[in-house]
């Protein structure tokens, strides 16, 4: 096009033209009016619509020396060689490559980013050659060149000769299905294919061999900086080279697909195999990395080969001995390598580590041989103590690097995999690393003399610095502490003992303070007390597992432990040392010889608890650390869920120390629960002002009774029912004063603890004492009298919000076997609470509270109740959302969103989607057989139903509503959890709606499909799958009933209707856009369903598409690629085996479908 701009572009008028625009767009601010500065832009971006031809982009870049033009005439020039590649011949070719070659040759000149795009445009002609074996001698003479100018003894033309073939990798390591040239992935991925097994290979040889060159040199140091340049240079080409994605079927199918591939693993094919498996190779890229180490970049560059070369897997191999040979070749170049002090390149050696473990396995490693193994794991071992002291200092100073802290972890993981294999190693090979590792971690994190911990990590003010900065540190070094403990456990008969001497001294240190003043101030305590805290962090991660939704285990190292020391244990000298380790005076020498040492390391931690409890009482508050104690109670809630009571089937042989200690029947064991429980109520009653303390003491109440067999124990606990009985009256009257969730979750602790009695007159006394009153009390406060009066007061606010927490608290607590306790008190109060949403108006945060009460009732109480007591509480529901709609609405502007409304509305929704699952998720007992069982709520019932319920609190939340709500993610998610729940399990009531909630519903499954992330989309999906489904169904009985042809298209209503815009909707965004793999499964089921109901709608969309196709062979080619996603072998019916031949069909259809379409 443009014939006669074609002519005039050849004028030197118009290239003046251009210069004086690209000099107005690279002009300064103040130099440039803005106008100015868009007249240039549009000149340009002319230009860049223009069909230019080869000649025209030629004659561009010879005319002009304006670095701009230059850059936008190589790019017209790149457009239009994928333009016009189908006319071009291959000797045009093999001009336009020799001219743009030659053009950076002879312009030494020319500014780096012309001369990128410059050579990136040769390798897109270089790749076009690919295709077409006519144009091989094209390729050759590139190859050619390139190789001469590799050769050169000129460093610029080696550095040009390394940027073409950087341009080329680049070019070829395309990632999208389809390419700026308007490839297919199919040809693509034969491009790439090819370019691997022919010219790739003489790139990498050609590298590696000037590698070598490099690699004979005895000191870099010598070279100037130009070869330098080039070295590095040549390492770049053979960094891209190694983390190269090879071709494979595997591969291909999940690029295609949009499946995330994770890291690059090297895995060439066998073709390879002569190069990779020359022992050369690994000498040449090991004797260069020695070389490279004071150079940052290079040795930088180096860690990325050597982390690569450690990931070679796969057919290059041909049997485990070639792979076998290769790890021990390259373990013993690593060993050579890492003989000098490497522990400024920690992360590069951690990472050549993690991928070499991870990638050969455990097994494999333990197969070299024995002088290796044994050199690796000594230098293993190396690294990490040196990686640990170096991460102890990153700890002590604020906001330094955490390098090491990664290597260091790196390094845990890799001997955490190797552990785990410890049957394939020799026998107690790894006892002496692991005791090297874990005492070096030990001596890092104590203060001198026994430890090395840096003076750094001594905070002036012992109180808040040490709180402020070491708060979580058993969450932020969690994973650490998990591997040095895995470690400890490796070595368990030298790291035990070891930390309870350490412990021992320190405990003892502390306890000395009770007869003396610290001898050096605050300073010393500080110390003291940071010791103290790292020891029971490790202590707790060496002696207990923690986990979620499982049941905890003394971990079988330590029973091993115990069961072996049994010989030199006094089993009544140690219990009576855990019995009276609380006992200041009975046991102040802390004798621990013949005591068994796990227990002597729990009764050291009760002896701490004991001294900070003495020294309170002293009024000696400064010497206690909340942190100490805050890890304490931490240690000792780790400590019971393992150790406490713990089920005897799961133990072959337990220790008679621990048996005699720890067991449900013995005396021990209920003197360790009710001290337990006593040192909560402690510190509920101290730590006033320690919120953090406070919710780790409740969460240690928590731990204590989520086992019914210690929570039967703790409602004899005098201080169980002094909590009982201060939380049901006045909290703040006497002295206990707990933030909102500490409120909730010690009611959760005494529901749980009142539960579990195993004496009806017990549970019957507890209930009175703590029950009644707490009703009585709710009562009393709201009641409508005492509130008109006084809600405006702040005071009574609180008391308000406090009662409401203890009503959360009663929800949280329901159980199977007290909702016959709860519900009635629990009910009542709701109801009155519902009152309150009308009195606070404008305080949010009740109304907040509320709704919370209610959500968690909806979530625990409801489960466990009854038909009867069920429809109670849809009533209370019901009336609720009554109350709140008619005090909110209109309530805001439309204009702005208020972040308590938001809020509110997630609330609702969470309470609604509980409500819900009652249909389907019922634990409720039955009247007549005892037994649990599903609780059918009929909605043809003149009572209340659930889904009612559901769809009556939609009609008035979804009014309030707005898109701009629905950009809170939380509040987002639940809202389409919410629908797809009443698409999944009641798609009949939704054509019965309210067409104004209908077509809310509808409009929003559309909204969600596209605009709020993948989670919310599946969520779409699988809505309309159910309401696809339930159509067909519905469509099926009627034609059944009406004796009407079976190809009679579904009526016009407006579900049927919807359906038919979501199936064009689905089919584009499957076949012409980028689909979320993600999504494949609930996509695949969606699709089907609406294929089943608008069969002749999907064939007219398969027509469109076909229609647009350009040329036959395109066509043919989809059509089929259509017949076999649905051939006549398949029944369009919504049924389960002929959505599971689809979703077989599906994913050859996506694979086949991009690979036919591409996007240009």
């Amino acid at each position: 096009g443009y014939p006669g701009y074609q002519r005039a572009i050849m004028e030197e008028d118009f290239v003046v033209q251009l210069e004086s625009a690209a000099e107005v767009m690279m002009g300064s601010p103040h130099q440039v009016t803005a106008e100015q500065r868009q007249m240039a832009e549009q000149v340009f971006i002319e230009f860049s619509k223009g069909r230019w031809s080869y000649s025209v982009c030629q004659h561009l870049l010879e005319a002009s020396g304006v670095a701009y033009v230059q850059f936008q005439a190589v790019s017209a020039l790149k457009r239009a060689v994928v333009r016009e590649w189908p006319q071009t011949s291959p000797q045009d070719a093999d001009s336009l490559r020799l001219f743009l070659t030659n053009y950076v040759l002879h312009k030494p000149t020319l500014v780096k980013y012309v001369t990128e795009q410059i050579v990136q445009t040769v390798a897109v002609i270089v790749k076009c050659c690919t295709v077409d074996r006519n144009f091989d001698a094209v390729r050759q003479a590139f190859i050619h060149s390139t190789d001469t100018l590799l050769k050169s003894q000129d460093h610029k033309q080696r550095l040009l000769g390394c940027s073409h073939l950087r341009a080329l990798l680049d070019e070829y390591l395309s990632f999208n299905r389809s390419s700026a040239m308007g490839f297919s992935w199919d040809r693509h991925c034969i491009c790439k294919k090819s370019f691997e097994e022919g010219d790739m290979l003489w790139l990498f040889l050609l590298v590696v061999q000037t590698l070598q060159q490099y690699s004979s040199i005895e000191d870099l140091s010598h070279l100037s900086k130009e070869d330098l340049d080039v070295l590095e240079a040549f390492m770049s080409l053979a960094t891209m080279a190694l983390n190269w994605n090879f071709s494979s079927r595997y591969r291909t199918h999940r690029v295609i697909l949009g499946l995330p591939e994770g890291p690059v693993i090297l895995k060439p094919n066998e073709k390879w195999r002569s190069t990779f498996l020359n022992r050369e190779l690994l000498n040449v890229f090991f004797k260069l990395h020695y070389l490279v180490l004071e150079q940052d970049t290079l040795s930088h560059l180096s860690f990325q080969c050597l982390t690569q070369l450690a990931s070679l897997s796969g057919a290059i191999f041909s049997s485990r001995d070639a792979s076998l040979q290769y790890l021990t070749d390259f373990l013993e170049g690593f060993l050579n390598t890492t003989r000098c002090d490497l522990t400024a390149n920690a992360l590069g050696l951690a990472n050549v580590i993690s991928q070499l473990v991870s990638v050969f396995g455990s097994a494999m490693i333990a197969q070299v041989p024995a002088a290796v193994l044994s050199a690796f794991l000594d230098v293993l071992t190396k690294l990490a103590c040196a990686f640990a002291e170096a991460a102890a200092v990153d700890e002590d100073v604020r906001g330094a690097d955490t390098l090491y802290q990664e290597a260091f972890d790196q390094l845990l993981t890799a001997w955490t995999t190797l552990l785990l294999d410890s049957p394939s190693f020799p026998k107690d090979c790894f006892a002496h690393p692991a005791n090297r590792i874990f005492t070096c971690y030990l001596q890092c994190h104590m203060a001198p003399p026994d430890g090395t911990r840096s003076a750094l990590s001594q905070p002036t003010d012992h109180n808040e610095e040490v709180h402020e900065l070491d708060d979580d540190d058993r969450i932020a070094f969690a994973d650490q502490l998990s591997g040095v403990a895995a470690l400890g456990r490796a070595c368990i008969h030298q790291s035990l003992p070891l930390v309870l001497s350490v412990f021992h001294m320190r405990v003892s240190k502390f306890g000395s303070l009770l007869t003396q003043e610290v001898p050096n101030g605050l300073k010393d305590l500080t110390v003291l007390h940071e010791d103290l805290h790292w020891l029971l962090l490790i202590s707790g991660f060496l002696l207990c597992d923690d986990g979620v939704g499982e049941t905890l285990v003394i971990p079988p190292e330590v029973v091993s432990f115990s069961t072996a020391q049994s010989v030199q244990t006094d089993v009544q000298k140690t219990i009576t040392f855990l019995a009276t380790a609380n006992d200041l005076d009975a046991s102040s020498s802390l004798d621990i010889d013949r005591v068994d040492s796990v227990i002597a390391i729990v009764g050291l931690v009760l002896r701490l608890v004991a001294l900070e409890r003495r020294f309170i009482e002293l009024n000696r508050r400064e010497v206690p650390s909340p942190q100490v104690s805050r890890s304490s109670v931490w240690f000792l809630r780790r400590w019971c869920r393992s150790y406490l009571f713990p089920d005897q089937s799961l133990y072959s042989d337990l220790s008679s120390s621990l048996s005699a200690a720890f067991l449900r029947d013995t005396e021990a064991g209920r003197f360790l629960v009710m001290l337990l429980v006593d040192k909560v109520a402690f510190n509920l009653g101290v730590w006033t002002s320690e919120e953090a303390l406070i919710l780790d003491s409740i969460d240690l109440l928590l731990a204590v009774v989520e086992s019914s067999s210690r929570a039967s124990v703790c409602i004899g606990c005098e201080s169980l029912l002094l909590m009982a009985r201060q939380i049901s009256l006045d909290p703040a009257g006497t002295g206990m004063f707990l933030p909102p969730s500490g409120q909730r979750l010690l009611v959760k602790s005494l529901v749980l603890a009142g539960s579990a009695a195993r004496e009806q007159a017990a549970k019957v006394k507890f209930w009175e004492q703590f029950l009644v009153p707490l009703r009585e009390r709710f009562v009393s406060v709201l009641s409508p009298h005492h509130l008109a009066q006084h809600s405006h007061n702040s005071s009574v606010q609180q008391e308000v919000a406090t009662l409401l927490e203890c009503l959360h608290g009663l929800c949280l607590g329901a159980l199977p076997g007290n909702c016959s306790v709860l519900a009635p008190v629990i009910l009542p109060l709701l109801s009155i609470a519902v009152r309150l949403l009308d009195v606070f108006q404008s305080a949010t945060e009740i109304i907040e509270v509320v709704l919370k009460a209610f959500v968690a009732a909806a979530d625990s109480l409801l489960l466990y109740v009854g038909d009867e007591t069920a429809l109670k509480f849809y009533d209370v529901s019901l009336e609720l959302m009554k109350t709140y709609a008619r005090c909110n609405t209109g309530k805001y502007s439309s204009s702005s969103i208020e972040e308590e409304m938001c809020e509110d509305l997630l609330l609702f929704m969470q309470l609604l989607t509980n409500l819900i699952s009652k249909d389907f998720l019922d634990f409720a007992e039955s009247e007549e057989t005892g037994f649990y069982a599903e609780v059918v709520v009929h909605p043809e019932s003149s009572q209340t139903s659930a889904v009612d319920v559901v769809l009556f609190g939609l009609s008035i939340v979804v009014p309030l509503m707005t898109i701009d709500m629905l950009r809170f993610p939380g509040l987002c998610l639940q809202y389409f959890k919410l629908t797809s729940f009443i698409c999944e399990v009641h798609p009949e009531k939704i054509p019965d709606i309210p067409n104004d909630l209908f077509q809310s519903i509808m409009g929003s499954l559309q909204l969600g499909m596209d605009n709020f992330g993948v989670d919310v989309t599946k969520l779409c999906l699988e809505a309309l799958s159910s309401l696809a489904d339930h159509c067909y169904k519905q469509h099926r009985e009627m034609i059944t009933q009406s004796s009407l042809d079976a190809a009679t298209p579904m009526p016009d209503f407006p579900l049927p209707a919807t359906l038919k815009r979501f199936l064009k909707v689905l089919f584009d965004s499957l076949v012409l856009h980028n689909f979320d793999m993600d999504l494949l499964q609930p996509g695949a089921e969606a699709f089907f369903s609406l294929i089943c109901c608008h069969p002749s709608q999907y064939a007219s969309l398969v027509q469109e598409l076909l229609d647009i196709q350009k040329d036959a062979a395109s066509r043919d080619k989809l059509l089929t690629v259509f017949n076999r996603l649905t051939p006549s072998t398949l029944t369009l019916q919504p049924e389960l085996m002929n959505k599971h031949q689809f979703r077989k069909n599906f994913d050859t259809f996506l694979h086949d479908i991009r690979s036919v379409v591409s996007s240009k």
